[in-house]
């Protein structure tokens, strides 16, 4: 949704990587074309928390009631 957005999913835990923001996209939604086109609102990084190597990512997907 964002291909020019600059954010990461993953830190290494060696040498600081996640406080130098250096790190890799390892983490994706997969959706089909239907669900993408029809349902997908919005996908975005939950960069405060800080309990893994990992950064969480949000998917917002549309109700049936907002297609109608």
């Amino acid at each position: 949704m964002y291909p020019s957005a600059v954010g990461f999913t993953y830190w290494g835990y060696r040498g600081g990587l996640r406080a130098k923001n250096k790190g890799w996209r390892l983490d994706y939604f997969l959706l089909s074309r239907e669900l993408f086109d029809s349902k997908a609102f919005d996908t975005y990084h939950l960069t405060g928390y800080n309990g893994s190597d990992h950064c969480p990512l949000g998917l917002t997907l549309k109700s049936l009631k907002s297609l109608q």
